[in-house]
């Protein structure tokens, strides 16, 4: 990841220890634009990509509270999340998300299937499929689009 980053022109730094907010920190050499990304992977080739575990409390009036506070929303944060192949010859794709989009996406999915299952308890729901970001099949937008990164 650093490698790609700094193909396209950032300085970009691994953190050292396993922040819960960023895995990156990357700048500009001209200092006009810095950001933080998250970075998550999967090899598979179907669902979503891991983003977070919601905690035995959470419940239908505080997941958003818990959404934002795990995620962020800082427009400076990003996640990054890659595809990776079971071929090694092959190069993984990458969706380069806002972390407010991610935010947005998982609490939208929590309300629908609230809305589809209202009698099974959120938690229950929430740790069933408590991982998700941006579905593969979903993403064209921020696949491979490193450009995003400079939208303001």
């Amino acid at each position: 990841m650093v490698a790609v980053l700094s193909r396209l022109g950032y300085v970009a730094l691994p953190t050292i220890r396993n922040l819960k907010s960023f895995d990156i920190v990357a700048f500009k050499t001209d200092l006009t634009k810095t950001f933080y990304l998250q970075i998550k992977s999967t090899d598979r080739k179907s669902g979503g990509f891991p983003v977070m575990t919601f905690s035995k409390e959470a419940n239908a009036d505080n997941y958003k509270e818990e959404l934002k506070e795990k995620i962020g929303s800082d427009k400076n944060l990003f996640y990054v999340f890659v595809s990776l192949s079971n071929d090694v010859r092959e190069m993984p794709n990458f969706y380069i998300v806002p972390a407010k989009a991610v935010w947005e996406s998982i609490a939208s999915r929590i309300k629908q299937e609230l809305e589809n299952k209202p009698k099974m308890s959120l938690v229950g729901q929430l740790m069933a499929w408590g991982y998700y970001g941006i579905e593969q099949s979903g993403g064209e937008k921020y696949k491979n689009n490193w450009g995003i990164l400079e939208q303001k």
